[in-house]
């Protein structure tokens, strides 16, 4: 059966053209056709229908205005019918004819096709013969206007969209979640109905996003676990993504990146502020210690509720998560968030480590290429080249291992000096929330 408001069959009209003999010119008989054909068009309008298996009958008016008029058989009723656009996308698909007491009665296509509603029944309808025009209504009146109900996704992003930073403090941005500063007045002028807590279920999750362009869910679990970041809830990760062209094979991607695969989930409970609602799909939401989170807005779980936990002490412990990598850092500065001299001791053991591995990639092109020239049957050659790969990645990490050491130093010490501007964002939340008697 086909649905309306989503599909509806159309007619296809078929116009010869081409050679042939050339018009005759009309007689006064021919000229008289168009009364004929208007005739024709308020037949359509006009007539008594019948569904196709003959059980319900009735007389449709559509011959006084926008309006239609219909009698069901047997019925002394005449029933005033109001249309509406359907459209499937923005293609007119037809309209919707409702009764006064807003029921979905008649659907008329745009291609003619006509469907009685009953409850959910969608009968065809037959023009079957002509019949008197309908009189006035006596069930008559406009349909009333249908209520609008809100999804959960809506209805959530307008109400923490209403409590968000920006929303009650116009002059700080979305992107200003990074800043510290500009965190800790958020916090210090906050009023009781911004302060709200996660609420940790098995569906919404909480993405740390310690800068504007970076979003971590996922590590891509290369590389060992490096101890000195572990405690920060992440990893040096030595990435080298070699792949197979047509002139043999090209080196990807080969930077030391972070990854968070042994980040803690955020704490059930973790107090913050909404910072803004970006439209029905998450939250961005800061913790009173300054950390960027994106919560998704998942269908009909909550995500962050109002209030706090009232006791300070029990709060959950801070600093959950304060990983930061090259890239982050990076993003940071281009907001004037971190030293750009101490960004270049960084990007300096970057390209050390990225100039050692392509130094040795290209002693494994060479390898390559001379397999591609061996007479050996095509099959025979991918077992080789798998051990050619991991030969060569295992003896390039081993060979290029000391740019690792110095650039977790160099992190550490940017992550620590991080740390204790979030520490301190954390005594101005603490010291609002006990001023506004939410926790003490």
């Amino acid at each position: 059966m086909r649905r309306i408001g989503w599909m509806v069959a159309s007619l296809a009209v078929v116009v010869g053209c081409g050679g042939g003999a050339a018009p005759k010119p009309a007689t006064s008989a021919e000229a008289a056709k168009p009364a004929a054909k208007e005739k024709a068009v308020e037949e359509w309008k006009l007539g008594k229908y019948s569904t196709a298996d003959g059980m319900t009958s009735m007389v449709i008016d559509r011959t006084k205005g926008p309006k239609a008029r219909l009698q069901i058989a047997g019925s002394k009723d005449v029933v005033e019918l109001t249309p509406e656009e359907m459209r499937h996308r923005t293609e007119l698909a037809g309209y919707l004819f409702r009764a006064p007491d807003g029921t979905k009665t008649l659907f008329v296509g745009v291609s003619g096709e006509m469907l009685y509603l009953k409850g959910k029944d969608e009968l065809p309808l037959r023009r079957d013969g002509d019949a008197a025009p309908l009189g006035e209504p006596t069930v008559k009146g406009d349909p009333p206007k249908p209520v609008e109900t809100k999804s959960y996704a809506e209805e959530t992003a307008e109400k923490l969209g209403a409590i968000a930073v920006v929303t009650k403090n116009p002059k700080l941005q979305p992107k200003d979640v990074v800043d510290l500063k500009a965190v800790a007045e958020a916090f210090a002028n906050a009023d009781a109905s911004m302060f709200v807590h996660f609420v940790a279920t098995s569906s919404p999750k909480a993405h740390y996003a310690p800068s504007s362009n970076t979003t971590y869910t996922t590590s891509h679990a290369q590389g060992e676990l490096a101890k000195g970041l572990a405690k920060y809830g992440g990893e040096l990760m030595t990435l080298i993504d070699v792949e197979p062209d047509r002139k043999g094979i090209t080196l990807k991607h080969w930077g030391l990146q972070i990854g968070v695969p042994h980040a803690p989930a955020l704490a059930d409970g973790t107090p913050g502020l909404v910072w803004n609602v970006e439209g029905t799909s998450s939250i961005v939401f800061v913790t009173v210690d300054g950390a960027p989170y994106k919560v998704d807005i998942w269908k009909d779980q909550s995500t962050v509720a109002p209030g706090v936990e009232a006791s300070l002490a029990k709060w959950p412990a801070p600093l959950a998560t304060s990983i930061l990598g090259p890239g982050e850092l990076g993003h940071l500065a281009e907001a004037n968030q971190f030293d750009k001299t101490q960004l270049a001791a960084i990007d300096k053991v970057q390209e050390t480590w990225r100039t050692c591995v392509q130094t040795s990639f290209k002693k494994l092109e060479k390898d390559v290429e001379a397999l591609a020239r061996e007479n050996v049957m095509w099959h025979a050659k991918g077992p080789r080249y798998k051990e050619m790969r991991e030969k060569w990645e295992a003896k390039t990490l081993k060979e290029c291992e000391g740019s690792k050491p110095k650039m977790e130093a160099l992190l550490t010490t940017a992550i620590e000096a991080r740390n204790k501007e979030r520490l301190a964002v954390l005594e101005k939340a603490k010291a609002r929330a006990t001023a506004l008697s939410l926790a003490k």
